[in-house]
């Protein structure tokens, strides 16, 4: 054999592989890091929408039912029904979740003493409360009030026999009854890790379609079934003293329980919630160990909170969105002459700065202060015809090394409080804009 055919690769043909192989593997590896970066680039900004898209949902759900088988302003109202010789809309007892029961409350700035490190970016953070019927969308008919059932209660007895209750049942389970009760439960006391303690208000429509707002007795063991076959389900209210169930005899044949042989009375259920920015720590201590607020990295994130009947917030709220940084809401309302014959609408748009007016037309529901009385007619927050909210979110960590440009629309959150620029310390945010227009108060005019 040909000694020259045997003959391998020389040093430099190695040397030169080595090398073309070395540039080629940088190369790979230098598009890696770009694809690495890019992903994570990509992951944070998706984790960014996720946080605002699930905000303005929400918000934008319980928003639509603001008032729903509810009142636009308890205190306004003409249709809730008061004891002979009161002044003002009454049964409420103790009950200040009624008085300040409605549509919807805003707190212009009511989140910032919960997130300093935001006002300090120059964003700012209202609170809102929402008023409805959040979980149903049926009122229940009722067959009969049993005044002073239990101790400290009223029994009102649900109609069996109605297609309100036939969409609760399942027929398939091996307890119906059971699960009926649970269905109910959970419609009436939403909360389901509240404490059985903790009181919820309804509302009872009698045969004039004039209401009355109740609390519930118990918590959920307000729900529950009682004698017949199938068993009945009842729901339980308090009977003290300014919380009881009015009678006709009470109202002076204005509205109220007519009897038991009279029908045409309803029940449904009402909730009272309350949106919110701040740390787990301050708002959801239950929860503050699974991702505490640092200095270095203070973590704020929007909760939603049950109210009782008594208007205190619920333990163990409802984290809805992390990483928020700010929410303002601002009002379009109807300022037309009240009584007016053939007046049209005259719609005015409040802005969230207008701190002012917002508390004119939306804030003074909680009884402290006296509606104001102006030429336009009443002014509170049943004269609300829609919302216009505005949710902010920034992404989990500090990922840019500049503030943003001069006249730019693009915002940066400096996130430990002391940004120096040439250091990740900035965070990049979205803001989300959107009008919700409220149903339930069209054509609402007191």
């Amino acid at each position: 054999m040909n000694r020259s055919s045997r003959r391998g690769f020389t040093l430099i043909e190695i040397l030169v592989s080595l090398a073309a192989g070395g540039l080629v593997l940088v190369g790979l590896l230098a598009l890696s890091k770009n694809a690495t970066q890019a992903f994570n680039e990509e992951a944070r900004l998706a984790s960014l929408q996720n946080s605002v898209r699930a905000a303005t949902l929400r918000l934008q759900s319980d928003l639509a039912l603001a008032s729903y088988l509810s009142t636009p302003n308890f205190r306004a109202d003409p249709r809730i029904v008061r004891p002979r010789g009161a002044a003002s809309n009454g049964n409420v007892g103790t009950l200040a979740g009624a008085r300040r029961l409605s549509g919807l409350r805003i707190v212009p700035n009511g989140s910032d003493v919960n997130v300093p490190r935001s006002v300090a970016n120059n964003y700012r953070s209202d609170a809102i409360e929402i008023g409805g019927n959040l979980t149903g969308s049926d009122p229940f008919v009722v067959l009969d009030v049993q005044l002073g059932a239990s101790a400290g209660c009223d029994r009102i007895v649900l109609n069996m026999d109605t297609p309100a209750i036939w969409r609760m049942r399942d027929p398939s389970a091996a307890d119906p009854n059971a699960v009926l009760v649970t269905r109910l439960q959970n419609l009436f006391v939403p909360a389901t890790r509240d404490a059985d303690g903790a009181n919820h208000l309804v509302r009872f429509v009698d045969p004039t379609g004039r209401s009355q707002y109740l609390s519930t007795c118990r918590g959920r063991a307000s729900v529950v079934a009682v004698g017949g076959v199938p068993a009945a389900v009842a729901i339980d209210v308090t009977a003290g003293v300014g919380n009881r169930i009015l009678t006709t005899a009470d109202t002076g044949g204005i509205g109220g329980w007519p009897g038991r042989s009279v029908g045409g009375c309803t029940i449904n259920p009402v909730h009272l919630v309350r949106y919110e920015i701040g740390p787990s720590n301050v708002l959801a201590p239950a929860l503050a160990g699974l991702e505490a607020s640092t200095e270095a990295n203070p973590k704020y994130d929007l909760y939603r909170s049950y109210l009782d009947a008594t208007g205190v917030a619920i333990a163990n709220p409802e984290l809805v969105a992390e990483y928020m940084v700010g929410m303002r809401f601002g009002v379009t309302v109807d300022s037309a002459t009240l009584g007016a014959p053939g007046t049209a609408s005259t719609l005015t748009r409040i802005d969230a700065s207008d701190t002012a007016a917002l508390v004119t037309w939306t804030a003074q529901v909680d009884g402290t202060a006296a509606l104001p009385a102006a030429a336009n007619g009443s002014q509170g927050p049943h004269r609300v015809r829609s919302v216009t909210m505005e949710v902010s979110a920034r992404v989990p960590f500090a990922d840019r090394d500049r503030p943003e440009p001069a006249g730019s629309a693009v915002r940066r959150y400096c996130v430990p409080g002391n940004c120096v620029p040439g250091t990740l310390t900035y965070a990049r945010t979205r803001s989300v804009s959107m009008d919700v227009a409220l149903p339930n108060h069209a054509g609402v005019f007191y």
